[in-house]
């Protein structure tokens, strides 16, 4: 297993499309090289030359003076970390996904925190109007699902629909009186 490098989901090692997000691990190298470079403005490093970054130098030249491309490990004559043959370059992760980089990092969130993740709604309930014809609640949609009322009203100004709440015109401001009260 490893990460996607777009979204940090856990992949097969022979995936090259992650099925989370679709993203290409071998487009989204460029990608993120490129997004480091223009974000911080400062000289990076690239751990291989790609078509995609040929093209960018190529498109703009002055890109080229901030990227330069990582040496082996036998021509700097020192032992450096990495990417092994076949496995794809695999950058730290960015602080701004937001996700802990360590299994302690989740424990150390304070306990406010973590109580009030716990009391999220995982479902958004349905908003329920009491129908002025047949006054059953109903989910508010465009008609009544027992009497088939129009649920919505015309602008008499701009003809513009509008919700049978509304105390005005969503378009033109003007005035309107609603079907139903809140």
């Amino acid at each position: 297993m490893r990460q996607c490098l777009a979204c940090w989901e856990d992949i097969e090692e022979q995936d090259q499309i992650c099925l989370h997000c679709g993203s290409n691990q071998d487009e989204i190298k460029d990608y993120l090289a490129l997004v480091l470079l223009k974000q911080r403005k400062k000289k990076i490093t690239i751990p291989e030359q790609t078509s995609a970054l040929d093209y960018v130098i190529d498109v703009d030249p002055k890109t080229a003076e901030d990227i330069t491309f990582a040496k082996p490990a036998a021509e700097t004559g020192e032992h450096q970390a990495r990417t092994p043959p076949g496995a794809t370059y695999q950058p730290a992760k960015p602080s701004w996904l937001g996700r802990p980089t360590t299994p302690k990092a989740s424990q150390q969130l304070p306990q406010k925190v973590r109580q009030d993740s716990k009391s999220i709604p995982t479902q958004i309930s349905e908003k329920l109007i009491k129908c002025p014809d047949c006054s059953k609640e109903v989910s508010f949609l465009k008609y009544c699902k027992n009497c088939g009322y129009q649920l919505h009203k015309e602008c008499p100004h701009c003809q513009k629909v509008n919700s049978v709440t509304s105390k005005f015109c969503t378009k033109c401001g003007k005035s309107i009186k609603p079907l139903v009260e809140k």
